[in-house]
Formats: C-alpha cells, structure tokens, sequence
C-alpha cells in the first residue's frame, strides 16, 4: 500500500530523479524525470508534486493510487486475457456447460477485444446457454462456479440473471411469432416474480411486442379499426393507412426491333424499286419497375386500396398469391396481372397488415 506521507517526502528530497513517481507506480513519468534531470526542470516538477501530495485528500490519495475508495478495495481491472481464462475455468468446472458456451469461449472470445466495461456482456453470453438449460433453480449454483472461476463478480449478476431467464421465457413464446394474452399475463406473473420493474405491466409488453401482439390478433380476425376517407363495404375494417405510399408496376418490356446487315435499292423503273440486302431481326425482354405515382394506402379486410391523385387502384386480397417483403416495403404477386411494389417506410407493418388481412381471409 503507497503512504501519502513517504511520497510527499520523496517528491521533496528526491524530486529531481523522478523517484516519487517511481514509487506511485507512474514508471513512464519517472523516466522523463530522469532524462531531464540535468536541466533541473524535473527539481522545479517534483516541488509542485510535493505540494500536490500534500495538500491531497487523504481519501483521493488512496482512491488514486491504492484502488480503494472509502476503505473499501476497488475490483481490479479486468482484461480480455482474464476473461477468457477464467470463463474458460468456469466452463471446464461446470457440470452442464454447453457445447455453445465452450465453442464461444475457445474459438470466439479470443479474438474479440473486450473492454473492461464490456466484461457484463461478455459473462451473459455463455450465461444466456446455462440458464436456457437450468432455468432459475441453479442460479446460486451457477454464481458459486462463477465465483470460483472467474475470481471476480459482476455487481449486478442478480438482476442479469434475472433479465436473462425472462428472455428466454419470451423467446420461447414468440417462437410461433406470436404472442396471446395468456402467455402475456403469464410474463407479467413472471416480471414481478423476477421483480423487473419494466415488465410488470401488460401494457408495456403489448408496447415492446407489439408485433407478436397483432399476429396473434390477426391469425384470431381481431383488427383493430383506422380511419379512412373510402367508403368501406359491408363487413369491411380498414386496418393500416399511409399517406406516403409509393405504388409501382413490374412490366417485361420487348425492346424494339433491331436491324443489322447490308441492304441496297435497286430501282427498276419508275415509282417502281426493289429493296436488296440481308435482314437480321433481335428481341430483348427487360423487367421494368414503372411508378404509377406517390399517394395514400389504405389495407382493409378485403382489399388493397391506393390512391394518387384522381387515380385509384384496387387490389382484392382473394387475387393475393404471394408476398416478398423488403425492409421499406413489399412486392404483391397476383393470380392474374403484373406485380406491383409498394415502397413505404413502415415495411414491416405494411407487411404485416396485408399478410394477417389474407390468413385472416383465407382462414
């Protein structure tokens, strides 16, 4: 343990070599202190250093150079290299370590540059495997390995178990990508149990959710109503609306025939001439994507209705046969007629409202 006192006491008689610095583990400093000695520079240094130290709080001193604070020792700091060994340790102590965890401590861990603040990250990765094995019953258990182990533990090892399990749980239930009521009450019972402040709430799972919440309202024809300026039909809900829709047409266009070869005219009397030569005639096929402008999309129950401008366009989900999604939009294949794209940038809930509307529909 450094003593404030000698430090001082070096800085002042000593100063001038740098051995004070030396002495609070500033071995880099102390160096230059004793390059530069025959300048006396590093005297003049070393009698501001001597003050400093002095007149430091004896708490800051020990904060600084002891890594205590509050008489309490700080933990060490944790390198990559540790982590690595003693995860391994911990894996290779552990009865039910998974194949998943040893592979991501031997192969992937190592060539990762992990900062200090990084290490909870690192811990719940191969926590993630155990607890997906052993649930909460071992984790006392699992804190013993991890102790023994790692030599060191997380502050907040409690809290991440716990948001690990109730991962896991909603992982299992959106497995059907969807997630109905009861297995919502069910996350509430375990949020409080878990005493996850966030999820103690169904509101806050429907919000964070919400698009495992509305598939399963719309595999159970539950939509919920949204305003619109068309006339709807009997039985009839609009369900989704953006005034900012893009809607184009998917043509293969032949290009024009093309001519190459000699040819030559040969007149043989008067208003009378007779055509010579060689004729190639070539096709070409391009797919073009031809915008039929920007303008509102309403997805009802039923149909697809977009309008731009003056023009409207209506497509029945019965003549729906397919749908490939993109990130700001989708492609609609139907029984008869070209493709269309929609270019919106809520593509997922664009996706995801003509989609539950046509299960819903062909149920």
């Amino acid at each position: 343990m450094k003593n404030r006192t000698t430090a001082s006491l070096l800085a002042f008689f000593l100063g001038g070599l740098g051995i004070h610095q030396f002495y609070l583990g500033k071995h880099i400093k102390g160096i230059f202190y004793v390059l530069f000695c025959w300048t006396l520079i590093p005297v003049f240094i070393g009698f501001i250093d001597f003050i400093i130290l002095l007149a430091m709080d004896e708490n800051r001193f020990q904060t600084k150079y002891n890594n205590v604070e509050n008489g309490v020792k700080r933990p060490s700091k944790i390198t990559s290299a540790r982590i690595v060994s003693g995860i391994d340790k911990f894996l290779s102590e552990y009865p039910k370590a998974t194949e998943e965890s040893l592979n991501f401590t031997q192969n992937v861990l190592p060539t990762m540059t992990s900062a200090p603040e990084l290490v909870g990250n690192k811990i719940q990765s191969f926590m993630y495997d155990q607890i997906k094995v052993s649930g909460m019953d071992e984790k006392d258990e699992i804190k013993e390995y991890l102790k023994n182990g790692l030599n060191f533990m997380p502050d907040n090892f409690d809290s991440s178990y716990a948001q690990i399990y109730f991962s896991t749980i909603v992982e299992e239930y959106i497995a059907d990508e969807a997630l109905d009521p009861d297995e919502i009450n069910s996350l509430v019972v375990i949020a409080n149990e878990l005493g996850i402040e966030k999820y103690q709430n169904e509101e806050q799972i429907r919000l964070d959710y919400g698009f495992y919440v509305k598939n399963w309202e719309f595999d159970n024809g539950i939509f919920k109503e949204v305003p619109t300026d068309f006339i709807m039909n009997k039985n009839e809900t609009c369900i989704y609306r953006n005034e900012q829709v893009e809607l184009l047409e998917q043509k293969e266009v032949t290009n024009r025939i093309n001519y190459a070869g000699p040819r030559a005219r040969v007149k043989i009397m008067k208003g009378l001439s007779y055509n010579v030569g060689s004729y190639k005639y070539s096709t070409s096929k391009e797919t073009k994507r031809l915008s039929k402008g920007v303008g509102t999309i309403n997805i009802t129950t039923k149909r697809i209705l977009f309008k731009a401008g003056q023009k409207n366009t209506t497509i029945r989900l019965s003549a729906i046969v397919d749908l490939e999604p993109y990130s700001d939009g989708l492609m609609i294949f139907k029984s008869t007629g070209n493709p269309v794209i929609l270019m919106d940038e809520n593509g997922a809930e664009l996706y995801q409202s003509i989609n539950g509307a046509v299960r819903s529909l062909n149920g």
